[in-house]
C-alpha cells in the first residue's frame, strides 16, 4: 500500500475536523531535564552529568492522545486521574490552555504519574518514574464510570489509552461494557499486555509489535511475522488490529482477515516517545469520521513519520501533514487556516480572499492574482476541488487535478495561502475566514455577487478588478488546442 496522495490527505483532515472523541486512561506528565555529560565517575562505571538548569514539561500518556486529537482538529474529552500536586496542576493547565476538555479525578494517596527524562538533547541518559500502579479503589471506579456515562452520548468514538498505571481494572471494564451496550459506539484500545482484557469487544486494537507479540503469546518465538501477530489478535478478539513496527511501518489486519502493510516514511528518527499516541489519535479520529481503516492507517503513518523527527513527546498538526504530503507550507486545511488568518488580523494585517477553479493557469490568472495581492497584506486563494469543478464546468474538467492546481498556485509569489473547498460557492469558507477584502475579477457588478451580502455583514469590503490578459481564458485555450475557432487564447 502506498502513502496517501496529497489530495487524500487534505480530504481526510477535513473529514476528521470537529470529530468528538472520549479518551479514558492513564494521563501523565513528561518532564525533560537538560543535562551535560562531563566525565566518568571514579565511584562507579557511570557517566557524571551536570544539570543545565533547563527543563520542559509536556502532557504524556492518555493526555498526549487527547492533545494529539486536539492538534489534529478533533474535539477530545479526557477522563483520567491526577493528584492535587504541582505536576497535576501543570498537566491540567497545559490541557485546558489547548482547549482539551478534562474530567481529571483524584484519589487519596495516588500521585500524578511523572516521567522525568534526563537528556542532553540528543542522548537520553536515564528516566526516573514516579507512579502508583495499583488499581484504583472501587469508589473511584464508580466516579470514573459516572463521568463516562455522563459524557458518552456526546462522543463519536471511545479510546482506552492504557499505560498500566492503575487506571484500568476488570471492575471498571465491566462497568464500561455495560454503559456501552447498545450504544453502537466504536471502541479503540491502545493496550498493555498486563491489561489485555480491555481488548474484549473492541473495534480496533493499536499495539506496537512487542506488545502485540506478548498479548498473542508469541513473544518467546525467535522469528514471528508481524502479519501473523495481527491475524492472531484479530481472530482472538474478533477485531481490527493495527500493529505499529517503528522503522518497518504498520500492519493492519481487518476483522475480515485481510492483511495490509505500509512501510514507514523515510526520514530521520529523533525521538519515538509518544509516537504510539499519535497513531492512536489518528485512528480514533478516522473511526469517528467513519473513514476507511486503510486510509486511517496511511494518515497515521504520515503523522507518525513527522512526530518521531521531533524531540521529546510531541504532536503533529494538519499544516505539517499537508506540507509533508505536498512539499508546500502554503496549502492548508480550512480549520487551521482560520486560526492563521485570525492571528494575522490581530497583527493588523489586511487579509484578501479570492476563489476560482484555476484550471490550466494562464497569464490572465497571474496578473489577476498579483492585482488581488496588492489590495492587502495577505492573499488567500480558495480553490475548487475536482468534484466542485466538474459540477460547475461539466465532465472532462478539470484538466489538472486539485492538488496539482494547488501546488501551482502555492508556487506563485503573490499567493500566501491556498485552501481547497468542495462546495459550489465559497460561502462557507468566507464565513469561516471572514477576510477583510473579497475580490473577484471580470465584468461582475458587486450587486450580482451572492457572497457580497455576507462579506458586508461583518464589515468586509467587496472589490471587482478589471479583466486581465485581453480576454484570455481557459475555455479559449482548450478550443484552440482542439482546433476549434475561438477567441485568442
Amino acid at each position: 500500500m502506498r502513502n496517501p496522495e496529497p489530495a487524500a490527505v487534505v480530504r481526510m483532515l477535513e473529514a476528521v475536523r470537529g470529530r468528538r472523541v472520549l479518551i479514558l486512561g492513564d494521563a501523565m506528565l513528561d518532564r525533560y531535564v537538560l543535562v551535560e555529560a562531563v566525565k566518568l565517575s571514579r565511584e562507579a562505571p557511570v557517566v557524571v552529568v551536570r544539570h543545565c538548569g533547563k527543563q520542559r514539561e509536556v502532557p504524556g500518556g492518555a493526555a498526549n492522545v487527547a492533545l494529539n486529537i486536539r492538534r489534529l482538529g478533533g474535539v477530545p474529552r479526557l477522563i483520567s486521574l491526577v493528584a492535587e500536586d504541582g505536576e497535576g496542576r501543570s498537566l491540567r493547565g497545559m490541557l485546558e490552555a489547548e482547549g482539551v476538555e478534562c474530567i481529571l479525578l483524584t484519589e487519596e494517596g495516588r500521585p500524578t504519574t511523572l516521567k522525568t527524562r534526563f537528556t542532553d538533547g540528543n542522548q537520553q541518559f536515564f528516566r526516573l518514574d514516579r507512579e502508583e500502579t495499583i488499581p484504583m479503589g472501587e469508589e473511584t471506579v464508580k466516579r470514573v464510570n459516572a463521568a463516562f456515562l455522563k459524557n458518552l452520548k456526546e462522543c463519536e468514538c471511545v479510546i482506552y489509552s492504557d499505560y498500566a498505571k492503575g487506571f484500568f481494572s476488570p471492575s471498571l471494564k465491566r462497568r464500561l461494557d455495560e454503559a456501552l451496550r447498545g450504544s453502537g459506539l466504536p471502541v479503540l484500545v491502545d493496550p498493555k499486555p498486563d491489561n489485555q482484557y480491555l481488548c474484549e469487544g473492541c473495534f480496533l486494537l493499536t499495539p506496537n509489535r512487542r506488545e502485540g507479540a506478548l498479548i498473542a503469546g508469541m513473544a518467546d518465538r525467535s522469528e514471528v511475522d508481524t502479519a501473523e501477530i495481527a491475524r492472531s489478535l484479530s481472530r482472538r478478539f474478533s477485531a481490527n488490529v493495527l500493529v505499529t513496527e517503528d522503522k518497518e511501518g504498520m500492519t493492519l489486519c481487518e476483522a475480515s482477515g485481510e492483511v495490509i502493510h505500509i512501510p514507514s516514511r523515510a526520514r530521520e528518527v529523533f525521538d519515538v516517545s509518544g509516537a504510539g499516541d499519535t497513531v492512536a489519535a489518528c485512528m480514533a479520529l478516522t473511526v469517528a469520521a467513519r473513514l476507511d481503516l486503510r486510509e486511517g492507517m496511511a494518515l497515521a503513518n504520515l503523522a507518525a513519520g513527522i512526530v518521531v523527527s521531533k524531540a521529546h513527546t510531541a504532536t503533529v498538526t494538519p499544516e505539517e501533514m499537508i506540507q509533508e504530503a505536498t512539499g508546500s507550507p502554503k496549502i492548508m486545511e480550512r480549520g487551521h487556516l482560520a486560526k492563521v488568518v485570525e492571528d494575522l488580523k490581530k497583527e493588523g494585517k489586511v487579509v484578501v480572499f479570492t476563489n476560482g477553479c484555476f484550471d490550466l493557469l494562464h497569464v490572465g490568472h497571474i496578473r489577476y492574482l498579483r492585482a488581488a495581492r496588492e489590495l492587502g497584506d495577505v492573499l488567500v486563494v480558495g480553490l475548487n476541488t475536482d468534484d466542485s469543478v466538474r459540477r460547475l464546468k461539466g465532465e472532462g474538467r478539470p484538466l489538472i487535478s486539485e492538488m496539482q492546481r494547488a501546488e501551482l498556485l502555492a508556487a506563485m509569489e503573490a499567493v500566501d495561502y491556498v485552501v481547497l473547498f468542495h462546495e459550489d460557492t465559497p460561502h462557507e469558507l468566507i464565513s469561516l475566514l471572514r477576510p477583510d477584502i473579497f475580490v473577484k475579477g471580470g465584468d461582475y457588478r458587486v450587486e450580482e455577487l451572492p457572497e457580497a451580502p455576507l462579506v458586508r455583514s461583518y464589515g468586509g469590503e467587496v472589490v471587482i478588478t478589471p479583466l486581465f490578459g485581453e480576454g484570455i481564458s481557459t475555455t479559449g485555450i482548450l478550443e484552440r488546442i482542439a482546433g476549434q475557432p475561438g477567441k485568442d487564447a
